[in-house]
């Protein structure tokens, strides 16, 4: 599909409108490093326009629009969305760097999160009512915040979109989306979509710099409800500054999801898992597998057939549907990348690089075009990178993996170890995600402790046996990834 490069406009009140401060961007597709678009750079001035529209929105139409209609209207939404998944699909591959069969694949489950949205605005829990007081009746009511913000990451510009707008729009709140900087397209295509289905205020986009733009979205005393999905450094900040008003804020932020691997584990399950779950969207992945724990029965096995797995993994031209992997999101996360390998590297770790003509493939392809890294496993009997040393404790979002291996396997803050109870143990920050296990299903009493295990650690989602991410059940975060749960703005 070719590209045009279009100017785009920021999106208050339903319709198109200038910066106040007339600055532009481009917008970068990281596959070929060539322009594919235009985008306003918004100011603080434009949040305050937003909020003005958001919130005349909220007090004439929002607020009375009855949960039928409000999800009827999602509905409509939803169904544009999906009609509209080829151009989407491919907006967000060139803004991403997503080949365009995951770009794709996306499609389906923002329009199934979009409809359970819509279906939970009329299923709204009620309060219990009573006469607590001789001549006094007492209520308990729902109603809605009002303005909501969100801002949203780069790696799944879309998806959540969808994922801030949905649960506030249903509860009856009007919403400000900030995409991230370098990845607005297909939210601002939402936009688009969304100008002749919901009212005008409803929903708007102020794209610009998280500095100035998410600051002031932050900060704004009219706003009830900030969301943010993104690194812990930047959340610290958004709680730091909606502090200043005492706005709910709700924080889904950076982690190291690791997969604890039992000696009784199906190999050949589990090795498709992890190339799934480690390198899908380049490893650029909140829940992304970037740490793999393995028992010692185990541990020889698993790197041995795990390397040749991930040297599979088809990298090339994202419009390609045959494409596997494209590059990172940008040049300075390649180097953020490369620069977690290297110190795991000097720290003795050993790195596998696919072999291309004999000799070990570079960073880069297409003559430096484009920020591809090769995906790669790095393995360290030892234990792999220690706790709280650099590199083990930040989320690393790229396509390297860590292997390694303990007796007693020691994971975050906690500690498992075959036969006896889990116990606290210092360790890194808790992840968003932590799989455990992959382990012979027959063995039910094995299981069972093992969900236990599970259970205990202090992580906001925990799979056993891992599966996908489904509308209905809640992205939890825990301990110092965030704050509340990822469809939590109806909450």
């Amino acid at each position: 599909m070719a590209t045009d490069v279009k100017s785009w406009k920021l999106f208050i009140g339903g319709e198109w409108v200038d910066t106040a401060g007339g600055d532009t961007e481009p917008d970068i597709n990281p596959a070929t490093e060539e322009k594919v678009a235009e985008v306003t750079v918004g100011t603080k001035q434009d949040v305050d326009r937003a909020v003005q529209a958001a919130q005349r929105a909220y007090d004439d139409v929002w607020f009375d629009t009855p949960p039928k209609e409000r999800a009827d209207r999602m509905l409509r939404l939803a169904d544009a969305i999906e009609a509209d998944a080829a151009t989407l699909a491919h907006l967000e591959s060139i803004d991403v760097g997503k080949p365009i069969t995951a770009a794709k694949t996306d499609i389906p489950f923002i329009v199934d999160n979009l409809r359970f949205f819509a279906g939970a605005a009329r299923l709204q829990e009620g309060k219990s009512s009573g006469e607590y007081e001789r001549g006094f009746t007492s209520i308990i009511r729902r109603e809605p915040l009002g303005v909501t913000a969100g801002i949203c990451p780069w790696n799944y510009p879309l998806m959540m979109a969808i994922w801030k707008i949905g649960p506030a729009l249903a509860a009856g709140n009007t919403s400000i989306l900030k995409p991230a900087q370098i990845t607005p397209l297909s939210t601002l295509r939402l936009a688009e979509l969304s100008q002749d289905i919901l009212p005008p205020g409803v929903l708007n986009v102020v794209t610009g710099r998280g500095a100035v733009v998410g600051d002031a979205l932050a900060r704004h005393p009219v706003i009830r409800l900030v969301s943010v999905t993104g690194d812990t450094a930047t959340g610290k900040l958004i709680q730091a500054a909606a502090a200043e008003n005492v706005k709910r804020v709700h924080l889904e932020l950076g982690g190291k999801a690791p997969v604890v691997v039992f000696d009784d584990a199906p190999l050949e399950r589990l090795i498709q898992t992890l190339k799934f779950a480690g390198y899908t969207n380049s490893g650029q992945d909140c829940t992304a597998s970037c740490r793999i724990v393995a028992g010692p029965g185990i541990y020889e096995d698993l790197v041995r057939k795990l390397i040749p797995v991930v040297e599979s993994i088809n990298v090339g031209d994202i419009g390609d549907d045959k494409v596997e992997m494209g590059p990172l999101v940008s040049a300075k996360q390649r180097e953020n990348v490369k620069g977690f390998v290297e110190r795991a590297q000097k720290k003795g770790g050993e790195g596998h690089r696919r072999r291309r003509g004999g000799r070990r493939q570079g960073l880069l392809l297409q003559a430096d075009r484009g920020h591809r890294r090769r995906p790669e496993v790095g393995d360290r009997p030892a234990g792999g990178l220690r706790p709280r040393r650099h590199g083990a404790a930040v989320q690393r979002r790229g396509p390297g993996r860590g292997v390694g291996e303990r007796c007693r396997i020691r994971l975050g803050l906690l500690c498992v170890d075959e036969g006896r109870r889990p116990r606290d143990a210092d360790g890194t920050p808790a992840s968003v995600r932590n799989r455990v296990g992959e382990y012979a299903l027959h063995d039910h009493g094995r299981d069972a402790a093992r969900r236990v295990q599970g259970e205990r650690l202090r992580q906001g989602h925990v799979d056993v046996l891992p599966g996908g991410l489904h509308a209905d059940q809640a992205l939890g975060v825990g301990s110092r990834v965030g704050a509340g749960r990822a469809h939590s703005g109806a909450d």
